[in-house]
C-alpha cells in the first residue's frame, strides 16, 4: 500500500493538470505571484526595521518547542544571508546572533521536554516512552542530533524528544549546538549565493519572478527526490 508521502508527487501533478484544463491555473499563479511579493515585502520590512533583533529572536522562537510551526525562523536566516550579501547586515553580527538564538531555543525545548513533559504525559506514560525509545535514540544520537535541524520540522521536536528521553545534557548539547551552527551557516550561505546570482530583498517584478521560479524548482526537486526514494524503498518483486 502506498504511503501518503508516496502519493504527494502524483497528487500535486494531478492538481496542476486539473487547474490547467479548467483554465484556473493562470488565476492560481496570479495569487501565487501576489503571495511571493507580499513575502518579500514583509522580509524587507522585517530586516530593515528590526535587523539583528529579528535575526536573533525569530530563530529562538522557531526552535522553542512547537513555535516553529508559526514563526519562519529558517526563512529569516535565508533572507539574512541575502541581506549580508547586499550589505544590509554584517555577517559578524548576524550569524552569531542567529546561532545564539537557535541554541537558546533548542535549550529551552530540551529543558521543557526533560522537566515539563513528565507532568503533561504523566510519570507512567513518560517512563513507557523512555523505555521504548531511549536506547534507539542513544544508539544513533550523534547522527540524529547533528542532522535533525536539516530534516524539515524534526528540528522542532528533536530537542524536546531528547529531553523527554533524558539524554544527558552534556552529551546532547555539544551535538545539538554543532548541528545548529551548521544549519544556520547552511541557510545563510544559500541566501548569500542567491544574492550573488541576482536575487534581492525587494518586490520588483523581476525579483518576484526569480523567487517564484526558485520555489517552483525546489518543489520539482522535492517531488523527484521523493519519487526516487520511494522507488528504492519498494521491495523488489
Amino acid at each position: 500500500m502506498r504511503t501518503a508521502s508516496a502519493l504527494a508527487g502524483p497528487l500535486i501533478i494531478a492538481v496542476v493538470a486539473v487547474l490547467f484544463v479548467t483554465g484556473l491555473l493562470g488565476q492560481v499563479m496570479d495569487y501565487y505571484h501576489e503571495f511571493t511579493a507580499a513575502v518579500l515585502r514583509f522580509a524587507e520590512w522585517l530586516l530593515e526595521e528590526y535587523g539583528y533583533v529579528a535575526v536573533f529572536v525569530l530563530p529562538l522562537l522557531e526552535n522553542t518547542l512547537f513555535l516553529g510551526l508559526f514563526v519562519p525562523g529558517a526563512l529569516v536566516i535565508l533572507f539574512a544571508g541575502l541581506a549580508i550579501q547586499q550589505g544590509i547586515l554584517e555577517w559578524y553580527y548576524a550569524l552569531p546572533l542567529a546561532i545564539g538564538g537557535s541554541m537558546i531555543g533548542d535549550t529551552l525545548s530540551y529543558l521543557l521536554g526533560r522537566y515539563g513533559w513528565v507532568r503533561l504525559l504523566g510519570e507512567k506514560r513518560a517512563d513507557e516512552i523512555k523505555e521504548r525509545w531511549r536506547d534507539k535514540f542513544i544508539d544513533n544520537a550523534p547522527v540524529v542530533i547533528l542532522l535533525y535541524h536539516f530534516l524539515g520540522y524534526t528540528r522542532l521536536v528533536g530537542p524536546t524528544a531528547a529531553g523527554v528521553l533524558h539524554i544527558p545534557f552534556r552529551r546532547w548539547a555539544p551535538l545539538d549546538y554543532a548541528g545548529v551552527t551548521l544549519w544556520v551557516l547552511a541557510f545563510a550561505t544559500v541566501g548569500f549565493i542567491l544574492g550573488v546570482i541576482g536575487f534581492a530583498i525587494d518586490d520588483s517584478e523581476d525579483n518576484v519572478r526569480l523567487f517564484e521560479y526558485g520555489i517552483i524548482a525546489m518543489v520539482v526537486v522535492y517531488i523527484a527526490l521523493k519519487g526516487w526514494r520511494n522507488s528504492r524503498a519498494q521491495p523488489a518483486e
